[in-house]
């Protein structure tokens, strides 16, 4: 059991677990022991048997009688028909049993009509009148036999009456006498006999079930919807009160989309009269007997408002079937022959099923002469036409193979035609497109809507303004006007004739301005030039006349639709040819189909494989076919699913339905469900609302059950659902009373178990639940809740996400369905409570002592506070003067003047001192993570990060490094360059987790090209970082520590140096192994002959077939390689010898390379010469290194020569190369090998290259341990070893020279002493001579200073205790008291600690006392460019050790994303090459592929595009967009495009102003040479004229004033130091900072929206920090944000760490 919840379980309404509702059973106290069933129904049945048996049954009834009726009636419709039902008909029997009325909008295949036909027979034998409406005779006729063979089947006593024309005289006498007395169950007629007949024949009658076929022909009489009405027992009365309903909702979405000042007031009192009138309506529902309806359609098109009489008296909307979904492979042909000659070898190629479209502009006379030649050649086709009425008919019974006509909107081949088993392809003979005179002859309103956006861009700013006006108003207009209506209209305006209706009447108003608009624009000759330039647009010239033509897209969606279809099963595959015959409108066409449907792709037709793709159209036809025939479901079992889609928020829902059609809508209690066919699924979509659930406040410690189990605690957090105040806005989760606001005393409170009920009302009814909550830890957690709550109603729940709301993200994540994971969820549940426990103690504890209500404080809030009020400290501290100058080539120069500057009197002149001038090439910035994007938002916008992240939310809805020689250290001693680490895929690196050394694995390597500015952080210690600005660096700053950016980093901070981690290889090698290390293969071994004979002989025999192996039998011989290739791996033991196959080559043992072969690896490392097989050693004394050498290689011959000592071995040579003891780098495994060899290695290269001497300085002899080499790269290797066996050291280089020092610090001295001393040979005598003088007159002073005096200033201690310590330690406190800003030793702080009271200052101290870390000063930060691979881990520590430092890996959290996928980089390319040219697209994935890309358009529509695609209705949004919407849209857009483009070249200018009183430093460009990116975007420097050394400017203009030097902190600047420090999410940037505002403890300044704590943000901060600095300290806020991260991922137990955030808090609480 993880969690309890109130009022859930689905018997009683009681509380129930978490494990029991996953187990789809009720609570214990229905249930004192679970149930469990193989199948869901057995499961249903189980349960409501064993509380039956218990006497507890209660809900569980209805979810049992739900299911049994269910399967009680499937069984009859087996009976019936003989199949059993399809997953949507299951659905469907569910909603009428549950007495609810729907629309069905379902594709081809679904058995709509059956069902209807079905469900009316069941109907009747429950003693229920039943009406069918379908459209025409043939189908009444169809109807009744179907319902004449489901009487027959299930032996059925039913009474069928109908009526339709082909009835004869005396059969329509007695079927109308039939109708008139009732007699019948069933009736079955027409829509248009319903309309003709319903006055005579059928008002006052009553029908229990009404199910109409085929929505358009019902609707075409629109008073078909009263009627119905009528027929299901509704009166006149009500229906105005649903009239009254549709009236007042209009006037609330006008008050809604306005600005009045009583519009609050205006929306609650309209609220009001809905709301009585809705609870009068339900009323007369409930007290009269209304049936159920049910319109079923294909496809539909309900437009008006009367339809809205189903929204309001039966809870539905009738949506549309047009689907928005499209599965035809697109493409083109660029003809070579005449066009006729074209289509003739397609029809030969592709085969029957073709429709050829051809375009307006090549006439209805062209397809006659088109059909007539192809008729000729043999081919069966019809011209479709008014005149040839049986070309469809001819066409479906297989008379015609191919359909001819016109590519227009509304023609009978584009829009009349619904054959998915006989279509396979269409054929255009040219592309669909308008063509109009530029006098606009006979104008459509939609082709003149469509000229007039696409020349929109053309026309001047003030033309442009009015035609914007025309276009919202016309459309605004036409929006419910039918179409017949609408050419009424059309032909009012071509034959000058007014219209009775005054509404259309004004419509034809506005349409005639239109197009007088478009007219006098059009005659503009700089508006053609444009035209006539514009790739996209053709203008040509035709007998004197000019023609417009632009491409008709919704007539190539239309036409390409038909080899489209959605049926019972998926969509069928066509296939699209396009015979482009102008280049121009083509090209408008891709871009026009680009901007509507993502996925588009127009590729070339020969690319095509022709024949997979035939057989992919021809399986679906086979499909289809089956459907039809009532087949399929003997093969296909449950071709279509119904599934329930739950989202966040209704703006997500209602587009995620419009991307699949126009949806149709059921209103479930407050909720809006969107239904929509998807192919195989039939979805409804559902709004959960975001969170339902929190923990609740009156039980338990702050709504957590506590548990002892054994020595364990376990803690069960316990929600209710959320309930908010409708007029106060107060949001609560207990009740103090039932229905009423604790807060206000208002009953107009909305409890979120109104969405649970709501939400489980739809959960029963289908085969399946998607949740696809947000894909964060708070969207997991909602799927969590989600998933709990309804489990028990049905059989099939998964979890889905997707990171952008695009039509195939949707699909693919429909795909990729999982089930919730549950260690996202645990870290989630730790959040929430972690932050409900020290929310309410310590608000609860800020409330007491301040006496206000209106007080909280959080974990994560309390030191984002504390960093805002010490800015605003530094703010008021740093007031200075400053001059400003304008100088007279207009240049603008700001002189700091300093603290006294106010007398200063601004100077005549200036001189530019100096000038440094170059080309630079300046790249792009990344695309977007949140945390910039909120940056940027609030410097550039000056939009807050609530704001920003609102505005953000509805775009959404509406659709770092190192350089490649960095050291790292690896979790098995061995030290590398991290090219090499990340090359390898080195998995294990040695890390710091609380500043204690840890391994760490790594989980990503990362590689990244970068051609930009890196920072060079220089430490004190002579190692540098070079590193991406963003890279994060462990940095101790004034006595505080935090990850600080490469970037922030400053002279005088302190960055975290791995010390004393202990050294962890263990590595030891025989020189077998270690040959094989190294990949020295190519040498024999001579095996003893016991075991050649056994093991090796036989395969040698074998294997070998060359002479050779003669000679290997003979000497008991094989090549190394051989042995390793064989897969021998026993034979070391039986090694006699080792040697090379040369002259002179000898042979040598096998022996273990102990200490003393790795010290002279040192000698050689020093001071050695590899020539050849000679290894040779220039050493004094000679005869001592001679000795060594003869003690290590006793088996070999050493010799000597005037000053060299050396020996003669092809194998040790060739060992000592590859290590690389004279050139090329060290190799890794050196630092992989035991501690006490490494350290003989160290002592060789200090024999060597070493020296230990007396420096006499003011202070007396001082020691020096040096040792010096050219290779620097080995010194820092050594180095970085050095500090981690606690030997602290210094790296110098001469820059004359180029040689290295490695200097040992004496700090280090006895620690040296002890490691590397003992294995000293040579330089040993040397060493203790400066030893014994420098002890003689120096104290030894062992160990590394911590700059922790600030803090050390904090702590505190009892009186007289100083004097303690001097007296027992003879520590002087004192002194470390008088250097505020000094370093302490550690060893004495240790000490010292010993005596200090207990504090929070302490308890760090000692954590850097027991650290596996030093702190190395920052002598100088520096800039340079670098051009060249980046390098990089993430690790599960978050951290690794570079150059010795403790490095930030590349962290990847959720939206901190930078990476771009393929699909991205597509849409920048489309736009790029499209509207800049090809010239400036330079792609680019940025950061590391992962869950999340960087946040980016979807499209490639910029700005101006987006306002002209939805003001043309191409894009429809949930919500309408504001001036923010789209300045926010424009910044993204912006830097995603330029983040895929070329880089910009420019003249830098860096330039020193002397004006005497002070000097300015300035930096920009003086011009842009390539512009690359900047046409984009204003390169980020400020442009300045060119200037030359020694020039002298006059001052024209003087101003000075007083201002601080630092600035205050923006929100933007809060966030991005929340990512910098790792406190706070993506997800929570935003409402922290809202939390301090709306608090009272931050308030914004106006204009530049600066932060400045309040006189109350300051008391609380202080207050919070002084009691408990710990609980909120930066330092432990950023551990919590690590520990939920591994609780994520499944490293961190989440049950253990509740345990200790409760004991931390309860040592507070009780203290």
């Amino acid at each position: 059991m993880k969690a309890v919840y109130r009022e859930m379980c689905p018997n009683c309404w009681g509380r129930i677990s978490d494990e029991r509702l996953v187990m789809r059973n009720p609570c214990e106290e229905c249930l004192d022991e679970p149930v469990h069933a193989d199948s869901y129904f057995q499961l249903v049945s189980a349960v409501r048997n064993a509380l039956k048996l218990r006497g507890t049954l209660k809900e569980w009834e209805k979810i049992y009688q739900l299911e049994n009726q269910t399967r009680e009636i499937e069984e009859f419709f087996k009976k019936a028909t003989g199949f059993t039902f399809w997953s949507a008909q299951r659905t469907w029997v569910k909603r009428l049993l549950k007495g609810r009325s729907f629309s069905i909008i379902a594709p081809t295949g679904m058995g709509k009509s059956t069902f209807g036909a079905f469900m009316a027979v069941w109907h009747a034998l429950k003693g229920k009148k039943s009406y069918i409406v379908v459209p025409t005779t043939p189908l009444v006729i169809q109807t009744v036999r179907k319902i004449e063979g489901i009487m027959e089947n299930a032996n059925a006593d039913v009474r069928l009456a109908y009526y339709h024309g082909n009835l004869r005289k005396k059969e329509k006498e007695e079927m109308l006498e039939r109708i008139k007395n009732e007699d019948y169950d069933i009736l079955v007629t027409s829509a248009q006999w319903l309309a003709r007949n319903y006055e005579e024949v059928l008002k006052g009658r009553h029908f229990d079930f009404i199910f109409v076929d085929d929505v358009d022909a019902f609707l075409k009489a629109s008073k078909n919807i009263d009627r119905s009405l009528y027929l299901l027992g509704f009166t006149d009365e009500i229906i105005q009160k649903a009239w009254e309903i549709i009236r007042l909702k209009k006037q609330m979405s006008r008050y809604l989309n306005g600005n009045s000042e009583d519009r609050n007031e205006k929306l609650n009192g309209l609220n009001r009269e809905i709301e009585k009138l809705q609870r009068e309506i339900e009323k007369f529902k409930r007290k009269n007997k209304i049936g159920i309806m049910i319109i079923a359609s294909a496809t539909g098109s309900a437009r008006g408002d009367r339809i809205k009489l189903y929204r309001e008296l039966l809870g539905f909307e009738v949506g549309s079937g047009r689907s928005a979904l499209r599965n035809v492979v697109d493409s083109y042909l660029k003809p070579t022959k005449d066009i006729k000659e074209h289509v003739e070898e397609l029809l030969t190629r592709l085969g029957k099923g073709g429709l050829i479209f051809v375009p307006v502009d090549q006439g209805l006379g062209y397809a006659e002469e088109l059909a007539n030649y192809l008729s000729e050649k043999g081919f069966k086709i019809e011209l479709v036409s008014s005149k040839n009425k049986k070309a469809l008919e001819k066409f479906e019974n297989g008379e015609a193979d191919y359909l001819i006509g016109s590519a227009t909107y509304y023609g009978s081949l584009v829009r009349g035609i619904d054959l998915p088993h006989l279509i396979r392809y269409a054929v255009f003979t040219g592309v669909p497109k308008f063509r109009f005179s530029i006098d606009l002859e006979r104008p459509t309103i939609y082709r003149a809507l469509g000229l007039l956006s696409e020349i929109m861009d053309f026309l001047s700013e003030e033309d442009r303004r009015q035609a914007e006006k025309l276009h919202a108003r016309l459309r605004r207009l036409i929006r419910n006007i039918p179409q017949f209506e609408l050419l009424k209209i059309e032909e009012a305006l071509a034959e000058g004739l007014p219209i009775e209706n005054e509404f259309h009447n004004h419509v034809l108003g506005v349409f005639r301005e239109l197009v007088e608009f478009l007219r006098r624009v059009l005659r503009d000759e700089e508006v053609l030039r444009k035209l006539a330039e514009d790739p996209f647009i053709s203008l040509v010239k035709e007998e004197g006349k000019w023609y417009i033509e632009i491409p008709d897209v919704r007539t190539y969606i239309q036409a390409t639709g038909r080899t489209s279809r959605l049926f019972a099963g998926g969509i069928t595959k066509g296939l699209s040819v396009l015979i482009v015959d102008n280049e121009k409108v083509f090209n408008g066409l891709v871009r026009q189909m680009r901007w509507r449907f993502q996925e588009f792709k127009m590729v070339p037709f020969e690319e095509l494989d022709l024949d997979e793709i035939l057989r992919q159209i021809d399986e679906d036809r086979e499909k289809v076919r089956l459907v039809m025939e009532g087949k399929i479901s003997a093969k296909v079992k449950d071709l279509v699913r119904s599934a329930l889609m739950i989202v966040e928020s209704p703006n997500k829902a209602r587009t995620i339905a419009n991307f699949f059609g126009q949806p149709s809508k059921t209103r479930i209690g407050d909720l809006v469900a969107y239904e929509i066919s998807v192919g195989d699924r039939m979805l409804t979509i559902l709004a959960s609302g975001g969170h339902m659930f929190d923990l609740v406040t009156n039980e338990g410690y702050h709504g957590v059950l506590i548990q002892n189990e054994g020595d364990m605690l376990k803690f069960i957090p316990v929600y209710d659902t959320l309930k908010r105040c409708r007029d106060c806005g107060h949001q609560f989760v207990d009740w103090e009373k039932k229905g009423v606001c604790p807060r206000c005393g208002s009953t107009n409170v909305r409890d979120a178990l109104e969405n649970v009920i709501a939400m489980r009302e739809i959960a029963q009814e289908v085969d399946e639940i998607l949740i696809a909550t947000d894909p964060d830890t708070e969207g997991e957690k909602i799927a969590w809740d989600i998933r709990n709550v309804l489990a028990p109603y049905t059989p099939n729940i998964k979890r889905i996400e997707f990171h952008e709301v695009t039509r195939p993200a949707i699909m693919k994540a429909i795909q990729e369905a999982r089930d919730v994971n549950e260690n996202r969820v645990n870290a989630q549940i730790v959040r929430r409570i972690e932050d409900r426990w020290i929310g309410f103690e310590l608000s609860q504890e800020l409330q007491r002592v301040f006496e206000s209500y209106n007080l909280s404080a959080g974990r994560v809030q309390t030191p984002v506070l504390g960093w805002i009020i010490e800015r605003y400290k530094e703010f008021t501290e740093s007031e200075v003067y400053f001059l400003g100058l304008t100088l007279e080539n207009g240049l603008q120069v700001t002189i700091e003047l300093g603290k006294d500057g106010k007398d200063v009197e601004p100077p005549e002149y200036v001189t530019v001192e100096e000038v440094q001038l170059e080309e630079r090439e300046l790249n792009p910035a990344p695309p977007y993570t949140t945390d910039a994007m909120l940056k940027d938002a609030s410097t550039f916008l000056k939009l807050s990060a609530p704001e920003t992240m609102r505005l953000a939310q509805d775009l959404f809805e509406a659709g770092l490094c190192v350089t490649p020689d960095t050291l790292v250290s690896l979790a098995d001693g061995r030290i590398m360059e991290i090219k090499d680490a990340v090359e390898k895929s080195e998995g294990n690196l040695l890390s710091v987790n609380g500043l204690k050394p840890k391994e760490a694995k790594a989980l990503k390597f990362w590689e990244i090209d970068w051609n930009g500015p890196l920072k060079v952080i220089k430490l004190k210690n002579g190692h540098e970082i070079k590193a991406t600005p963003d890279h994060g660096l462990l940095v101790m700053r004034e006595g505080k520590l935090g990850w600080v950016s490469a970037k922030n980093v400053r002279e005088g901070d302190y960055v975290a140096f791995a010390y004393n981690t202990g050294h962890r290889g263990r590595d030891e090698y025989t020189l077998l192994k270690l040959m094989i290390k190294l990949g020295i293969t190519d040498v024999m071994v001579e095996l003893d002959e016991e075991y050649f004979n056994e093991k090796v002989a036989p395969i040698v025999r074998e294997r070998i077939s060359t002479s050779t192996k003669y000679k290997y039998l003979r000497r008991r011989v094989l090549p190394l390689y051989l042995l390793q290739e064989w897969g021998l791996d026993d034979y070391e033991a039986h090694v006699k010898s080792l040697y090379r196959q040369r002259a002179g080559s000898k042979p040598i043992p096998n022996f273990k390379l102990d200490g003393r072969f790795w010290y002279v690896f040192g000698l050689v490392l020093g001071d050695g010469t590899l020539r050849d097989s000679k290894v040779l050693i220039s050493q004094t004394p000679l005869k001592d290194v001679k000795s060594v050498l003869e003690d290590v290689f006793p088996f070999l011959r050493v010799f000597e020569t005037t000053n060299q000592v050396g020996f003669s071995n092809s194998i040790i040579a060739e060992v000592f190369r590859r290590l690389g003891a004279r050139k090329g780098k060290l190799h890794p495994l050196v630092f992989g090998l035991r501690e006490e060899y490494i350290n003989a290695m160290i002592a060789g290269y200090f024999d060597t290259d070493g020296t230990f001497s007396i420096l006499n300085d003011r202070k007396g002899p001082n020691f020096r341990g040096i040792l010096t080499s050219k290779r620097g790269d080995v010194l820092r290797m050594l180095s970085v070893y050095l500090y981690q066996i606690g030997i602290m050291n210094y790296l110098r280089r001469d820059e004359r020279t180029g040689v290295w020092d490695l200097i040992i610090s004496n700090r280090s001295l006895e620690k040296f002493r002890e490691k590397i001393y003992p294995y000293l040979r040579i330089r040993r005598a040397q060493f203790d001579e400066a030893y014994s003088v420098y002890r003689a007159s120096r104290r030894a002073f062992e160990g590394d200073l911590l700059p922790v005096a600030p803090v050390f200033g904090k702590l505190k201690f009892k009186n007289g205790t100083k004097n303690r310590i001097l007296k027992e330690t003879g520590i002087d406190v004192w002194n470390w008291l008088k250097r505020p800003e000094g370093e302490i030793p550690r060893d004495k702080l240790s000490k010292v600690l010993e005596y200090a009271e207990e504090s929070p200052e302490k308890e760090f101290l000692k954590s850097l006392v027991e650290a596996g870390v030093t702190w190395v000063k920052v002598k100088g930060v520096e800039e340079e460019l670098y051009t060249g691979k980046l390098y990089d881990f993430t690790t599960t520590t978050e951290n690794f050790l570079s150059n010795g430092a403790v490095s930030h890996n590349c962290t990847y959290h959720r939206t901190d994303s930078t990476h771009v996928s393929n699909t991205g980089i597509e849409v920048a390319k489309e736009y790029i090459t499209q509207e800049l040219g090809e010239k400036y697209f330079k792609p680019r994935p940025w950061g590391e592929e992962g869950a999340h890309e960087a946040i980016r358009p979807t499209r490639p529509i910029d700005t101006g595009r987006l306002m002209q695609l939805i003001r043309d209705g191409i894009i429809q949004l949930p919500r309408n967009l504001t001036r923010n919407h789209y300045r926010l849209y424009d910044m993204i857009f912006r830097r995603f495009m330029t983040s895929q483009m070329t880089p910009a070249k420019i003249l830098y200018e860096k330039a020193v102003i002397n004006a005497g009183v002070g000097k300015a430093e300035l930096e920009g460009y003086v011009e842009i040479i390539e512009d690359g990116w900047t046409r984009l975007r204003s390169p980020p420097l400020r442009e300045l004229p060119k200037l030359e050394k020694g020039m002298k400017l006059k001052v024209v203009e003087a101003k000075k004033w007083k201002a601080p030097k630092v600035s205050l902190y923006t929100q933007g600047d809060i966030i991005a130091l929340m990512k910098e420090r790792k406190i706070g999410r993506p997800s929570t940037y935003a409402k922290i900072v809202e939390t301090l505002m709306r608090r009272g403890y931050v308030v914004e300044t106006k204009g530049r929206k600066k932060l400045l704590p309040t006189e109350k943000g300051i008391k609380v901060y202080h207050y919070l920090v002084s009691k408990y600095r710990d609980l909120v300290s930066e330092e432990r806020t950023r551990e919590l944000e690590e520990i939920m991260d591994r609780i994520e991922e499944g490293i961190e137990d989440y049950i253990k760490v509740l345990g200790e955030l409760y004991s931390e808090i309860q040592r507070y609480v009780s203290g």
